[in-house]
């Protein structure tokens, strides 16, 4: 194996070489950015070959879509005309799609280990499709969007396996919820109500993660986090932004006093 690659980085350095040297005198002409695509194109073949021929190596189908991806862009911007939302939703997509292919390569092999190429793979897969309706969509929805996509990766994550990636719903729901503020503003301008579906939306993560598993011990202190933001929530939404941490005080007071309890 180590030697097969030996010969072919010394084959690739060689031709490399020759080329750059060919395209320091101008022996190219106009054809110098097909030529640099077909380069870029190659190396990136050369990756997904190895991986096709040894599935161990996995870490082949990040350079190789890369380069694949390197080589169409340049190709498009030098000879196409694309516009360059296109183009650059195209290499994002080159980046996310290994990881996205190494979680379903090896999870169909039963490597379930891998569940974390779910998330660059699928935040910088969304980021593309971001960057692609960026100019024709108002920028609250992108923003949106934008945290779903990656809440939508850790809720992938976490169904993966229940019962060791729980902790992806905590950050999943937080950027759902964190998504769903922009939606929020965009139709209503009442700090009260923004207010209230932030901390009632976040009292709702702690709650599914404790309902979810209603029989383990593990998970049961997400009761208290889910208890306090909600009633926080609500004292935003009833008393307003300016006299909420009244609700604060009046729940340190009350914990205050049942400590004293247990304590005599």
């Amino acid at each position: 194996m180590k030697s097969r690659w030996a010969i072919i980085w010394a084959v690739a350095l060689i031709l490399g070489g020759a080329f750059l040297l060919a395209q320091n005198f101008n022996m190219f002409g106009e054809l110098s950015a097909p030529l640099w695509s077909v380069i870029f194109g190659g190396l990136g073949m050369l990756f997904l070959l190895n991986f096709i021929t040894a599935r161990d190596q996995w870490w082949s189908l990040i350079p190789g879509c890369i380069l694949l991806g390197l080589g169409l862009v340049t190709f498009l911007a030098e000879v196409g005309d694309v516009r360059g939302e296109w183009i650059g939703s195209l290499f994002l997509f080159s980046v996310g799609l290994p990881f996205l292919l190494i979680y379903l390569v090896q999870s169909s092999r039963g490597h379930k280990e891998f569940w974390w190429a779910l998330i660059p793979g699928g935040i910088i897969t969304f980021m593309a499709i971001v960057v692609l309706a960026a100019s024709s969509v108002p920028g609250e929805v992108i923003g949106a969007f934008f945290m779903w996509c990656i809440a939508l990766s850790f809720v992938w994550v976490y169904l993966s396996n229940r019962q060791q990636n729980w902790w992806a719903l905590i950050p999943g729901g937080v950027m759902f919820i964190a998504g769903l503020m922009p939606v929020v503003v965009l139709v209503s301008d009442s700090p009260r109500l923004a207010g209230g579906v932030f901390f009632l939306g976040l009292a709702a993560v702690f709650g599914l993660l404790y309902f979810l598993n209603p029989s383990g011990q593990e998970r049961k202190w997400a009761v208290y986090p889910a208890s306090i933001l909600a009633v926080i929530g609500l004292g935003v939404v009833i008393l307003g932004q300016n006299w909420w941490p009244v609700v604060i005080i009046a729940l340190g007071i009350f914990l205050l006093i049942n400590a004293l309890r247990r304590g005599r």
